[in-house]
Protein backbone atom coordinates (compact mmCIF):
# COMPACT_ATOMS: atom_id res chain seq x y z
CA UNK A 1 0.00 0.00 0.00
CA UNK A 2 1.40 3.54 -0.28
CA UNK A 3 1.13 5.78 2.43
CA UNK A 4 2.31 8.97 0.20
CA UNK A 5 -0.11 11.87 0.45
CA UNK A 6 -1.54 12.71 -2.93
CA UNK A 7 -1.47 15.83 -4.39
CA UNK A 8 -4.99 17.61 -4.44
CA UNK A 9 -5.59 18.33 -8.38
CA UNK A 10 -6.13 21.84 -9.30
CA UNK A 11 -6.73 21.86 -12.70
CA UNK A 12 -10.24 23.73 -14.37
CA UNK A 13 -11.90 22.11 -16.40
CA UNK A 14 -10.02 21.44 -19.65
CA UNK A 15 -12.01 23.40 -22.14
CA UNK A 16 -11.27 26.25 -19.95
CA UNK A 17 -7.65 26.88 -20.82
CA UNK A 18 -8.95 26.78 -24.67
CA UNK A 19 -11.11 29.90 -24.23
CA UNK A 20 -10.00 32.56 -25.49
CA UNK A 21 -12.72 35.32 -23.85
CA UNK A 22 -10.23 34.31 -20.63
CA UNK A 23 -7.27 36.43 -19.20
CA UNK A 24 -4.99 33.83 -17.24
CA UNK A 25 -2.72 35.04 -14.68
CA UNK A 26 0.01 32.01 -14.73
CA UNK A 27 2.73 31.76 -12.09
CA UNK A 28 6.04 29.38 -12.99
CA UNK A 29 8.64 28.46 -10.94
CA UNK A 30 11.77 27.17 -11.10
CA UNK A 31 12.88 23.84 -9.23
CA UNK A 32 13.07 24.25 -5.72
CA UNK A 33 13.04 28.13 -6.62
CA UNK A 34 16.92 28.02 -7.57
CA UNK A 35 17.73 31.46 -9.01
CA UNK A 36 18.70 30.74 -12.52
CA UNK A 37 17.44 34.65 -13.97
CA UNK A 38 19.76 36.55 -12.32
CA UNK A 39 22.29 35.39 -15.07
CA UNK A 40 21.51 37.26 -17.94
CA UNK A 41 22.80 34.78 -19.99
CA UNK A 42 20.40 32.44 -18.91
CA UNK A 43 17.38 35.02 -18.16
CA UNK A 44 17.84 36.45 -21.83
CA UNK A 45 16.99 33.33 -23.81
CA UNK A 46 13.65 32.41 -21.67
CA UNK A 47 12.85 35.96 -21.53
CA UNK A 48 13.33 35.84 -25.81
CA UNK A 49 11.09 32.79 -25.48
CA UNK A 50 8.57 34.45 -23.77
CA UNK A 51 8.15 37.57 -26.36
CA UNK A 52 8.82 35.30 -29.00
CA UNK A 53 7.18 32.61 -29.07
CA UNK A 54 4.63 32.65 -26.09
CA UNK A 55 3.29 35.87 -27.77
CA UNK A 56 3.17 34.01 -30.99
CA UNK A 57 1.30 31.63 -30.16
CA UNK A 58 -0.59 33.33 -27.22
CA UNK A 59 -2.19 36.96 -26.69
CA UNK A 60 0.32 38.27 -24.23
CA UNK A 61 -0.35 41.30 -22.32
CA UNK A 62 2.22 41.20 -19.55
CA UNK A 63 5.40 39.25 -18.55
CA UNK A 64 7.99 39.86 -15.95
CA UNK A 65 11.00 37.36 -15.54
CA UNK A 66 12.00 37.20 -12.01
CA UNK A 67 15.25 34.81 -10.55
CA UNK A 68 13.35 32.33 -9.66
CA UNK A 69 9.85 32.32 -11.36
CA UNK A 70 7.87 34.17 -14.15
CA UNK A 71 4.42 36.00 -14.43
CA UNK A 72 2.79 35.85 -17.01
CA UNK A 73 -1.35 37.52 -18.45
CA UNK A 74 -2.08 35.88 -21.69
CA UNK A 75 -5.24 34.21 -23.57
CA UNK A 76 -4.64 31.27 -25.36
CA UNK A 77 -5.10 31.84 -29.05
CA UNK A 78 -4.45 28.67 -31.14
CA UNK A 79 -3.79 25.59 -29.06
CA UNK A 80 -5.07 24.76 -25.27
CA UNK A 81 -2.58 27.28 -22.17
CA UNK A 82 -1.89 23.95 -20.67
CA UNK A 83 0.04 22.43 -24.05
CA UNK A 84 1.33 25.51 -24.70
CA UNK A 85 2.89 26.41 -21.63
CA UNK A 86 4.50 22.68 -21.65
CA UNK A 87 5.83 23.38 -24.99
CA UNK A 88 7.19 26.25 -23.89
CA UNK A 89 8.50 24.69 -20.44
CA UNK A 90 10.28 21.89 -22.69
CA UNK A 91 12.15 24.64 -25.17
CA UNK A 92 13.44 26.88 -22.20
CA UNK A 93 14.47 23.54 -20.41
CA UNK A 94 16.11 22.12 -23.68
CA UNK A 95 17.81 25.79 -24.46
CA UNK A 96 19.13 26.08 -21.02
CA UNK A 97 20.61 23.04 -21.47
CA UNK A 98 22.48 23.56 -24.54
CA UNK A 99 23.99 26.08 -22.86
CA UNK A 100 25.22 24.57 -20.08
CA UNK A 101 22.52 24.67 -17.24
CA UNK A 102 21.97 21.37 -15.76
CA UNK A 103 19.08 19.66 -13.74
CA UNK A 104 15.75 20.17 -14.06
CA UNK A 105 14.72 23.32 -14.88
CA UNK A 106 10.80 24.20 -13.80
CA UNK A 107 8.40 22.65 -11.38
CA UNK A 108 6.12 20.32 -12.18
CA UNK A 109 3.63 22.54 -13.47
CA UNK A 110 2.04 25.57 -12.76
CA UNK A 111 -0.21 27.93 -11.15
CA UNK A 112 -3.21 29.20 -12.71
CA UNK A 113 -5.86 32.46 -11.81
CA UNK A 114 -8.70 32.91 -14.14
CA UNK A 115 -8.92 36.85 -14.07
CA UNK A 116 -13.08 37.23 -13.09
CA UNK A 117 -15.44 39.60 -14.62
CA UNK A 118 -15.20 41.52 -11.47
CA UNK A 119 -11.14 42.03 -11.01
CA UNK A 120 -9.82 44.88 -12.26
CA UNK A 121 -6.84 43.57 -14.69
CA UNK A 122 -4.93 46.94 -14.74
CA UNK A 123 -4.38 46.15 -11.25
CA UNK A 124 -3.33 42.61 -12.10
CA UNK A 125 -0.89 43.92 -14.81
CA UNK A 126 0.18 46.63 -12.19
CA UNK A 127 0.95 43.82 -9.51
CA UNK A 128 2.57 41.69 -12.08
CA UNK A 129 5.25 44.33 -13.18
CA UNK A 130 5.97 45.78 -9.85
CA UNK A 131 7.17 42.54 -8.53
CA UNK A 132 10.90 42.94 -9.69
CA UNK A 133 10.62 46.71 -7.69
CA UNK A 134 9.32 44.58 -4.98
CA UNK A 135 12.08 42.40 -4.87
CA UNK A 136 14.91 45.26 -5.07
CA UNK A 137 15.92 44.59 -8.66
CA UNK A 138 15.30 48.12 -9.92
CA UNK A 139 13.42 51.03 -8.08
CA UNK A 140 11.07 51.32 -11.70
CA UNK A 141 9.12 48.81 -13.58
CA UNK A 142 10.15 50.54 -16.57
CA UNK A 143 13.47 49.96 -16.23
CA UNK A 144 13.80 46.40 -15.95
CA UNK A 145 14.72 44.10 -18.66
CA UNK A 146 13.00 41.55 -18.28
CA UNK A 147 9.20 43.13 -18.00
CA UNK A 148 7.21 42.95 -20.83
CA UNK A 149 3.73 44.97 -21.39
CA UNK A 150 1.06 45.34 -24.16
CA UNK A 151 -1.62 46.05 -21.74
CA UNK A 152 -3.22 49.33 -23.22
CA UNK A 153 0.27 50.41 -23.97
CA UNK A 154 1.00 49.20 -27.21
CA UNK A 155 4.25 47.60 -26.75
CA UNK A 156 7.47 46.74 -23.71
Amino acid sequence: MNDKPRRKRIRLPLAVYSDDSRIFHIIVCTFERRPLFHMDEYARPVFDSITGHLAGTMKLYVASLLPDHVHLLLTPDERDLIHEMRAWKTFTTNTLHKIGVRGTIWQPSFYDHVIRQTEDIGEVASYVLANPVRKGLCEDYREYRYNYWSWKTGGS
